[in-house]
């Protein structure tokens, strides 16, 4: 606005100093008998200064590079109610290797947890969301939010980790630091309500892990206490804690008999807190999952009112264009229409 206000005032300080310098050299009668023969030519040359200040004005405006915001989407739905969810994927160099997937195709495992996980957003509408990648150390991709469009963008970053000494599959690691997770935006929402400050109240919440094998910590952090902690140790917290935890494996070589004391501890670990184990290359464990967590005490989520940026159109080319056509049009009443001279 203040850009505008000082636009307006050159404009009139360009049209005053052009009126002051040009004092009429030619005196005439003011008797009323000769002003009522104006003749169109004489108004149209009274034109002229004015299309030029406009086009300056509309030229001075395009300089400022405006933009016009639509109004905000206002949604009438109700307050929703809903689950604080966290979505775990194994991002270790195993999961670009192909699985069979629902249909008899082959895809790569990060491929497919990656629709999984975009399936579980853009059906759990309702649940504040976040998503945590991991392999050898667990990484938040985004934080518990109710934007899905931020989700689905941040989901599409995840791809496998890039160097050796990033491998690892720290499955405990990961449970726990997402535990911890929660209950840190559990506390901060707690100091937020005492402050008086509008915030999201977190009655309950779970995690979805999406994996393709079993604990398997970096060899480096094998003498390390927090990576190198166990699933059932990293279960026991979420269960003290109220998290329940449901398991996904991608991959059915899990269930083969080397891998029976493994698979049961992490069965018996999830099922602990009140989640599930699943291994399974269709879609099958997700309305069992959705089941489970309408059973949670929901939390009343505000609705979303408005887009977090509502769409912007750029108003530079129409005010350039508007100036363009006043310009034109000074230039031909000035030499066309009302010329002084022939």
């Amino acid at each position: 606005m203040l850009k505008i206000c000082i636009l307006v005032a050159l404009v009139w300080g360009i049209y005053y100093l052009i009126q002051k310098k040009h004092r009429p050299t030619l005196l005439y009668s003011a008797a009323p008998f000769l002003q009522k023969y104006t003749t169109l030519k004489t108004l149209l040359h009274g034109l002229i200064l004015p299309f030029f200040l406009a086009a300056l004005f509309f030229f001075g405006l395009a300089w400022l590079h405006p933009e016009y915001a639509s109004s905000l989407s206002i949604k009438p739905e109700l307050s929703r109610q809903g689950v604080a969810l966290y979505i775990l994927i194994d991002e270790s160099g195993s999961m670009q290797e192909e699985v069979v997937v629902e249909g008899g195709g082959h895809e790569a495992k990060i491929t497919w947890v990656k629709q999984v996980a975009k399936k579980i957003i853009e059906e759990r509408k309702n649940d504040l969301i976040g998503l945590v990648k991991f392999a050898r150390i667990p990484e938040i991709v985004c934080p518990l939010t109710i934007d899905r469009q931020e989700l689905l963008s941040k989901l599409v970053s995840i791809t496998i980790v890039p160097s050796d000494d990033l491998e690892g599959t720290a499955i405990g690691y990961a449970l726990l630091k997402t535990v911890n997770l929660i209950l840190s935006a559990k506390h901060y929402a707690e100091l937020q309500r005492e402050l008086h400050k509008p915030v999201y109240t977190i009655e309950s919440q779970a995690i979805i892990i999406l994996t393709d094998g079993l604990q398997s910590p970096h060899p480096d952090d094998l003498h390390d206490r927090f990576r190198s902690i166990r699933p059932q140790q990293a279960a026991d917290f979420a269960a003290v804690n109220h998290v329940p935890i449901f398991f996904i494996g991608v991959d059915p070589v899990i269930l083969e008999s080397q891998f029976i004391r493994e698979v049961q501890e992490i069965k018996d670990a999830v099922t602990h807190t009140g989640g599930a184990f699943f291994v399974s290359d269709t879609l099958s464990p997700l309305p069992k999952i959705y089941e489970k967590l309408d059973t949670l005490k929901k939390s009343t989520l505000a609705p979303e009112i408005a887009t977090e940026n509502p769409p912007t159109t750029n108003l530079q080319p129409l005010f350039i264009i508007i100036g363009l056509v006043f310009l034109f049009g000074g230039c031909l009443l000035e030499t066309l229409f009302a010329r002084s001279c022939p």
